[in-house]
């Protein structure tokens, strides 16, 4: 995803931005703008049940979701939904070995302005600085 953005932490980590999804593995992720962190103890998804109990992992889900990052390892395809999965990417009962979230600044946009050119008047009668002066005493 180009642009994402997690809140804060006293806000349960909602999605606030999450878009430009490019990849291989499919978009399992794109309605979660929002979306609250959804764990064990503190139940924020919009399921009737608890879906990080259900799926195993906290994640922010939207009804039990189609990715969960934070699920079990169960050894590949496992015939439930416990398991790590992303969806789009080998379904949901295929437990993933492993995942990695990272984090990229993207690239600062330069601004390339050129400045004016600007002509300064030097009048006849200035002396310029004796090249055996103290260099504190030129100006």
């Amino acid at each position: 995803y180009d642009n994402f953005e997690i809140g804060s932490g006293n806000d349960f980590y909602p999605i606030n931005k999450l878009d430009g999804f490019s990849g291989e593995a499919g978009n399992s992720y794109g309605s979660v703008v929002g979306v609250l962190f959804s764990a064990y103890d503190l139940d924020l998804d919009n399921s009737e049940s608890n879906c990080a109990v259900s799926r195993r992992g906290a994640w922010w889900y939207t009804d039990c979701g189609d990715s969960n990052l934070n699920g079990l390892y169960l050894k590949g395809p496992s015939g439930g939904t416990t398991g790590m999965f992303w969806a789009t990417f080998r379904g949901e009962n295929y437990s993933l070995k492993r995942s990695r979230m990272m984090v990229r600044r993207k690239q600062p946009v330069i601004a390339t302005t050129v400045a004016p050119e600007t002509t300064t008047l030097v009048p006849e009668t200035t002396t310029m600085p004796d090249d055996n002066m103290p260099p504190a005493r030129r100006f």
